[in-house]
């Protein structure tokens, strides 16, 4: 019986959430969005002139049982209760470090759990039955490039490192003669 049940784990099409593996998928809704980003004009509609793609978010709903017929099975061979299962996956959010998702639409990387929801009452109470929100985290790689010195530059004016010159005072700016005689006029009614 047992030997069963792991080859119908092991053949069907394959499902993970980094290391662990759920017994059965009840739901797995993907969602993926380009923003268009759009600017207001004077007179007509509003021009879009970008897009780009957000993160892929996966909705999942599945399930782990605590019978003595199904081991819960984690890859690297370990069998666990499904109260582990829960708190490796409480333990996977709170680390906070991307990890790899296979469902059986498509494979996400860099993963991180927004939200774990678990229900037990009188029908759940020896199964655990997980619905989690994920996000994908696009990283990126950061480069440092050293500038070379102002005075070996062509145009350092415009290309030179910013330069801290301390705090600036307000000065008074010299209005013309027409403009004060303007703010008179408005004052007075004319």
């Amino acid at each position: 019986m047992i030997g069963e049940i792991l080859s119908d784990i092991f053949l069907r099409t394959p499902r993970a959430l980094g290391d662990i593996i759920p017994q059965v998928s009840l739901e797995e809704v993907h969602r993926d969005e380009v923003a268009i980003t759009d600017h207001p004009v004077e007179q007509g509609a509003s021009i879009a002139d970008h897009a780009f793609k957000m993160p892929a978010e996966l909705v999942i709903r599945y399930g782990w049982s605590q019978s003595r017929d199904i081991l819960d099975i984690i890859r690297d061979g370990g069998l666990v209760s499904v109260d582990e299962v829960y708190r490796r996956l409480l333990e996977m959010q709170e680390q906070r470090q991307p990890f790899d998702v296979l469902t059986k639409r498509r494979a996400y990387k860099n993963m991180l759990i927004r939200s774990l929801q678990v229900t037990t009452d009188q029908q759940t109470n020896d199964i655990l039955v997980v619905q989690a929100q994920l996000r994908q985290v696009i990283i990126v790689q950061v480069t440092t490039v050293k500038v070379p010195p102002k005075v070996a530059q062509a145009y350092p004016v415009d290309t030179a490192p910013p330069v801290d010159s301390g705090v600036k005072q307000p000065k008074e700016v010299n209005e013309s003669i027409f403009y004060k005689a303007g703010s008179i006029g408005a004052a007075i009614g004319l």
